[in-house]
């Protein structure tokens, strides 16, 4: 009698294997149609029509930085992207970038005399190059960032920085590629 007990038990389990294959096989289609669904509604970092104007891959907050865009735009007659972000500890900064101009490329005195311009006070090293720290204007913090093909300048709307604050803020971009580029 045991044994037919467990014959029993056994084609139970059996009959059961189409419903759970049919029961996984669902899941994994629904998990499929939720990644798919996820990466078409994920909010892109740069606008669409700002994306379609670009000539360069710029630097874009990473998404895990905590940090938020605030606004954002593009001047198709100077080529240069600005948007305003917010950190997550909540100090705000204006961005503007644009591709490194030719000039700096060829005469690398010119990038120097730009920062000599901007007062510049001291560098820091980060993932994303050497970042220039500068005071173009009384009680004004800026940094500038010349790396990958991309001159950034980062204004701290939210007063003076220490060096560690700006290379946190440096260290939460990192390049948005661009396709068609």
């Amino acid at each position: 009698m045991v044994w037919g007990k467990r014959y029993i038990a056994g084609e139970r389990q059996r009959s059961q294997l189409p419903l759970i294959l049919t029961v996984l096989a669902v899941l994994v289609i629904a998990g499929i149609a939720l990644v798919i669904w996820e990466v078409q509604h994920r909010p892109q970092p740069v606008a669409p029509n700002i994306v379609s104007q670009l000539s360069f891959s710029p630097f874009v907050i990473t998404k895990g930085s905590g940090g938020a865009v605030l606004s954002q735009k593009y001047d198709a007659a100077s080529g240069v992207y600005f948007f305003v972000m917010k950190t997550a500890d909540g100090k705000q900064f204006t961005v503007s970038e644009q591709n490194t101009p030719v000039n700096f490329s060829e005469i690398p005195e010119l990038y120097t005399k730009l920062l000599d311009g901007l007062h510049k006070y001291d560098t820091i090293e980060t993932v994303n190059g050497t970042v220039s720290l500068a005071h173009p204007k009384q009680g004004e913090s800026q940094a500038i960032l010349n790396e990958k093909g991309v001159l950034m300048f980062i204004r701290s709307d939210s007063g003076e920085l220490s060096k560690a604050a700006w290379k946190r803020v440096i260290e939460s971009f990192d390049i948005y590629k661009i396709q068609k580029l």
